[in-house]
């Protein structure tokens, strides 16, 4: 089960914002994380139906995902745009 803690940052991450802790005062505040967005993330979001970090998390090699998304919004995605979509989300894949 989550703690308070971890289901308040899930809170916070699906709205696009973080706390940070200051700290010399120790309090808190909050920052915004959120990307900008290109036309073509909100096509496929809106084409899909899923939020494009959904997407981006998938358990899918990079090759895989462009062919699943290419095949999801009829049109052609590259490797080298999911590798750029995932690096600007800092979503790194480890093997």
């Amino acid at each position: 089960m989550p703690t308070k803690e971890q289901l308040r940052a899930n809170a916070l991450m699906a709205r696009g914002l973080t706390r940070i802790k200051d700290e010399d005062t120790g309090r808190f505040s909050l920052a915004d994380i959120s990307v900008d967005k290109t036309p073509l993330m909100l096509y496929t979001e809106g084409v899909t139906g899923q939020r494009i970090e959904d997407i981006l998390l998938k358990q899918l090699s990079t090759r895989r995902l462009a062919e699943w998304v290419s095949l999801q919004i009829g049109r052609t995605i590259t490797q080298a745009t999911i590798v750029n979509w995932r690096k600007r989300y800092r979503i790194i894949r480890i093997r």
